[in-house]
């Protein structure tokens, strides 16, 4: 017999690596680029995949399920983002990260862990974080106040009073005061984000925003304005902003912010 496919969905999300979660009677499940259900609608909640796996919540608590709907996982107060084959997750608040075939890779032993990006992962112990690699191994010593994701090469970081951006070495490669800085990371067509772009957006302490590139050049602000506020900018602007610039990042430059 053909199988029964729900003509309507009470709720649905954007489709992702060619499933999407929807919602049919009050449980989650997923389809296919064709309407077909892949996974039947079981869970509370469930969220798009990412390189072959996606969180969903159950009677069973937070869970991650490969695409036939099977979980690799189960018994974490908390998953965060899936990147780079690693699944950081959380559990008697102690973090760790399992791969994609949900074996552990890195031990639940840091009070804190961000996502992988560029291949590092900052995580916190005893008040101080550092950086590991995918496979566990202390990169970047624990010494930083603040730490967070590295792209393009470049990581917003704090150490007491002192902020700016360090490479892969744990190095400064530029200093800049600020309280906050989202980093190197762009907007791909679908409004997420993605690393390695060439211009950085942060924030003061006193609330005022601007835009650093990659040599460690302001290139814009810091001014009261948000970021969506910034523009559009003259010709004059662009010229200016992008002095000493390579050609090659004036393109990324000049569209900050778009019209």
């Amino acid at each position: 017999m053909p199988r029964s496919e729900p003509s309507t969905f009470d709720e649905a999300l954007p489709f992702s690596e060619g499933l999407a979660a929807v919602k049919v009677d009050n449980k989650w499940g997923f389809i296919d680029t064709e309407g077909h259900l892949a996974i039947r609608p079981q869970f509370a909640a469930a969220f798009c995949f990412r390189e072959g796996v996606a969180t969903v919540f159950s009677e069973l608590g937070t869970q991650i399920v490969d695409r036939s709907g099977t979980a690799i996982s189960e018994g974490f107060e908390t998953i965060d983002f899936v990147s780079e084959g690693r699944v950081p997750l959380m559990r008697n608040a102690k973090w760790g990260s399992l791969d994609l075939q949900g074996k552990p890779v890195i031990p639940l032993t840091y009070d804190e862990m961000r996502p992988f990006s560029g291949g590092l992962a900052a995580v916190q112990k005893e008040n101080k974080l550092g950086y590991i690699d995918r496979n566990g191994m202390v990169t970047i010593p624990f010494q930083f106040d603040h730490a967070d994701a590295f792209a393009n090469g470049l990581a917003p970081v704090r150490i007491g009073k002192e902020t700016g951006f360090i490479d892969r070495s744990g190095k400064f490669v530029f200093r800049l005061k600020f309280s906050d800085s989202s980093g190197f990371f762009g907007l791909n067509s679908a409004g997420l984000f993605i690393a390695d772009s060439d211009v950085a957006g942060y924030w003061t302490e006193d609330h005022l925003f601007g835009y650093v590139n990659s040599s460690g050049k302001v290139i814009c602000g810091p001014s009261p304005e948000g970021p969506s506020e910034h523009g559009p900018w003259s010709e004059a602007d662009k010229i200016r902003s992008c002095e000493g610039v390579p050609e090659s990042v004036q393109k990324t430059i000049v569209s900050f912010p778009g019209d």
